[in-house]
């Protein structure tokens, strides 16, 4: 009888541990999906170059540490807006666009946030009949999602410095993992950042 209660119990906790394994693999997939709606809002405020789409895309209280000794960590929706609206409008004033494009090397998921390693290129490109190529340069970035009460994941921390565009060529499209399109106007519905968590 004991060892016929101890096979039950052993069974139950390796069903409810292979319960638990199946839904967090569920919620990473649900959690990807989100985070990956972000790259492309990303994405689109670069080519439609809207500062207000990039302050959207981080938490109230998120934090851009950009390059450069003399420059300071910005943070919150003001101060990020601000950033932005300072970068797009240079390119607006010479009526250039931006591309941008994010290959990930590596994903942690947690419970209420995840992280990012990878490269990303952007595009500079001059206006038609310019006759002026592309510039394009490169960098390496470190970016931290939070997932609000919401359940919207948006960006609480992102850090890059610039590299050779040479090793952003060099790093694999990895499934999933790769961004370079933006949302079409279908795909643009703010419900794909919902994650179920039940």
């Amino acid at each position: 009888m004991r060892s016929l209660l101890l096979i039950s119990t052993a069974f139950f906790i390796l069903a409810s541990f292979f319960n638990g394994v199946k839904a967090s693999v569920v919620n990473s997939d649900d959690t990807s999906k989100a985070i990956s709606h972000s790259y492309y809002q990303l994405i689109n405020a670069y080519q439609w170059l809207d500062p207000q789409l990039m302050a959207n895309i981080y938490s109230e209280h998120g934090y851009y540490v950009s390059t450069g000794k003399n420059k300071k960590i910005s943070s919150g929706k003001t101060e990020l807006l601000a950033l932005y609206q300072k970068y797009f409008n240079k390119i607006k004033k010479n009526n250039f666009k931006l591309d941008i494009e994010f290959r990930v090397l590596e994903r942690l998921i947690d419970n209420n946030s995840a992280t990012d390693v990878g490269y990303y290129l952007v595009s500079v490109i001059p206006p038609e009949g310019s006759n002026e190529p592309a510039k394009q340069h490169a960098g390496k970035y470190l970016m931290t999602f939070k997932r609000g009460d919401d359940n919207h994941w948006l960006i609480w921390s992102d850090a890059n410095n610039r590299v050779d565009s040479q090793m952003y060529y060099n790093v694999p499209k990895l499934k999933g993992l790769y961004f370079s399109k933006p949302l079409s106007s279908e795909q643009s519905d703010n419900s794909q950042c919902l994650v179920n968590h039940e």
